[in-house]
């Protein structure tokens, strides 16, 4: 008979939180699928729903892809998660004859699209919910069960983890992996069983075989994990004789054998996806070194502080002040306690940052919310140890316990607010109601982060390319007179073009300035701004305003 005590009712309560928050808004801007332009979802980096597919027709070789950005792994998790409705579609007769072009062999590509993109969304909901166990298992694994509780609740309850459960981009799936990995190497460090170094090695090459930057987490562990091996085999002694015995040693030579062979068959390197491999690595390695040309100074102290800094204030949005505090004082406490093996996850953390963001210069939210979460085991432990006191201690930690839950729920509130109120909605209700069907709409971003009109009206794209980046020469008022067109809808605030928070050039941010001001024989006519009770935007993509412009001269 299974007992269930309350600690580990408590833990169901938080994972039951946890997925239906992270499944509220899970329908927020799914494609319209009427075009080849409108068959992705509002997301920023989504890969669902048809890059799996695409992957899959071109059987797993990379070809029929233009951008090549990311690694094979989770395009084969979706493809096997997509295979039972696609089956149930193929034999109802609404999936016949795939092919590579719109409609890509669909009788109804919209409801098609749709329902992938939920399916990819509900994956990662549930790689979501595997963080936070993963999570709950490292913090018992290195203290106790109740910091555990405490360490899970702090995960499931941050906004940014609520948002990208939902997504469908990579940076849940490959997060998932990750955290996977840093349990067995808890497990590893502890026990020192073989069983423990071949999950550790499988999770390692599934994480970065599913987003690239994974390897960051793991460039300083085998060196750690090698140390402790070597520990554990002399009785504390560390000699020349002893780490080349430890380097030799089934474990290790197992591990590495094993984490080459797993990565090579999430990638598809040996049944034919090479080629595409190589050209994926020869493009991934273009856009480093124009990131690197547009970074000259990136050694600088000046550069690397400025990174530091804005590192500083992405954990800050990822978890909020309250929890922040909190795995401070636990790391604090835990320094002060001698807790090596504990502190030793740290070096996750470390080596993310020095060999990934302090090398690209480039952080947001979602960059952070990995090596951030990998803090929130001390906090937990924290509240674990000061809530069993008395006195001011016990106050304190009760305080900012309470605080740091309020923050993140009042983040997490207003974040499913600006989903499932996002003012693309309401403009698309009102183009519907007030402009005539057919007629041609100018836009300034591209149509999948449109409302959903591409399918009545004549959308015209115009100052960004197909990725997105402004086109200078077309947003001014010379080019907007030959153009001439009779409506304009402007979207800002999903970081992309248009959007004032990434426009690097002053004379498009004039443009719009001037066009909204009526400067350039356009008027307001309505102006939609996405719900929300905090004044700042902590997720890309979200909170966006819609504000639909008319010509005077046709009104």
């Amino acid at each position: 008979m299974i007992i269930i005590n309350k600690l580990d009712k408590q833990f169901l309560a938080v994972i039951l939180i946890a997925l239906i928050t992270f499944s509220i808004g899970i329908h927020w801007g799914l494609p319209l699928a009427v075009s080849p332009e409108t068959v992705e979802p509002w997301g920023v980096d989504t890969i669902a729903p048809l890059q799996p597919l695409n992957e899959a027709y071109y059987k797993f070789s990379r070809q029929g892809n233009e951008w090549l950005w990311y690694p094979l792994f989770h395009y084969i998790v979706l493809d096997v998660v997509y295979a039972p409705y696609i089956a149930f579609q193929y034999l109802s007769g609404n999936f016949e004859n795939p092919s590579s072009d719109f409609p890509y062999g669909m009788k109804d590509p919209g409801s098609f699209c749709r329902d992938l993109t939920l399916i990819a969304r509900m994956t990662s909901i549930l790689m979501a919910l595997a963080i936070i166990i993963a999570i709950f298992k490292i913090t018992e694994g290195l203290f106790t069960r109740r910091a555990a509780f405490w360490a899970a609740l702090i995960a499931a309850i941050a906004a940014p983890l609520t948002f990208y459960s939902k997504s469908s981009n990579l940076d849940v799936p490959y997060l998932c992996w990750t955290f996977l990995a840093i349990w067995q190497y808890v497990n590893i460090i502890r026990t020192q069983k073989l069983r423990y170094y071949v999950l550790f090695s499988i999770f390692v090459a599934l994480a970065v075989a599913t987003k690239d930057q994974a390897y960051g987490f793991f460039v300083l562990i085998p060196f750690a994990i090698l140390i402790e091996l070597v520990r554990f085999r002399s009785d504390g002694k560390i000699s020349i004789k002893e780490i080349i015995k430890a380097v030799i040693s089934k474990p290790v030579v197992l591990s590495v054998i094993l984490t080459i062979f797993v990565y090579m068959l999430a990638n598809n390197l040996i049944f034919g996806g090479l080629g595409g491999f190589i050209n994926r690595l020869t493009r991934y390695n273009e856009l480093i070194t124009a990131k690197r040309a547009q970074s000259e100074n990136i050694y600088t102290v000046q550069s690397q502080f400025a990174t530091f800094f804005s590192t500083g204030q992405m954990m800050l949005q990822t978890l909020g002040f309250g929890s922040l505090i909190l795995c401070f004082l636990g790391i604090f406490y835990n320094i002060y306690k001698k807790n090596w093996f504990a502190l030793s996850i740290l070096l996750f953390v470390i080596s993310y940052y020095l060999f990934l963001i302090s090398q690209v210069l480039n952080i947001h939210v979602r960059y952070a919310l990995g090596f951030t979460l990998i803090l929130v085991p001390f906090a937990g432990y924290l509240i674990d140890i000061y809530l069993k006191k008395t006195g001011i201690m016990k106050k304190f930690t009760i305080f900012v316990l309470i605080f740091s839950i309020i923050c993140q729920v009042i983040l997490t509130i207003n974040l499913m607010i600006t989903l499932i109120g996002d003012s693309r909605y309401r403009a698309e209700r009102w183009i519907k109601e007030n402009v005539p069907i057919g007629t041609e709409i100018e836009s300034n971003v591209l149509e999948k982060f449109l409302p959903h009109i591409s399918d009545l009206y004549d959308i015209s794209v115009k100052g960004v390319n197909e990725l997105n980046k402004e086109v200078p020469e077309e947003f001014n008022s010379r080019a907007l007179q030959e153009r001439n067109p009779q409506y304009i809808i402007v979207v800002k605030g999903i970081g992309v073009s248009g959007d004032p928070d990434t426009m690097e050039d002053p004379s498009v941010e004039q443009y719009f300035e001037e066009l909204i001001s009526g400067n350039l024989d356009y008027t307001v006519l309505v102006s939609f701004k996405t719900p929300n009770f905090l004044s700042f935007r902590q997720i890309v993509a979200t909170n966006p305003t819609c504000t639909i412009l008319g010509r005077k001269s046709s009104l």
